[in-house]
């Protein structure tokens, strides 16, 4: 099953590498656009006028898969991290559980000699 994750871990990383090649490809034919500093204000900080910023555009459906995928990778990364926990949770709980009967019966024994010390001693 692991071995399955992996492989399906590494699919997704080339599918996302794939589809962000054309997304990096658009961004870098896309000109910039010049400000020239004498349009920016100087003074005071209320203008009314707004500068369209590309990244600000909504996304494509290229970029909204780009990022569904990477959300399910994180997802199926979150998943392998709370089983790899639970099952470090399960085995803490054994070792608590073998622990208690460990001291339990050594708690027994160590009472026990005690007892036949103090009728040893009598």
């Amino acid at each position: 099953m692991l071995k399955l994750i992996m492989e399906q871990n590494a699919q997704l990383k080339e599918m996302e590498a794939e589809l962000e090649r054309p997304v990096k490809e658009k961004e870098q034919s896309k000109p910039m656009e010049v400000i020239p500093l004498s349009t920016v204000p100087l003074t005071g900080l209320s203008t009314t006028s707004a500068v369209e910023i590309p990244s600000a555009t909504p996304l494509t459906a290229l970029e909204k898969t780009i990022e569904l995928a990477k959300s399910m990778e994180e997802m199926n990364l979150q998943e392998t991290e709370i089983s790899r926990l639970k099952k470090e949770v399960e085995n803490l709980q054994e070792l608590k559980s073998s622990y208690q009967t460990s001291y339990s019966k050594e708690k027994q024994t160590s009472y026990k000699l005690k007892q036949e010390l103090q009728q040893l001693q009598k």
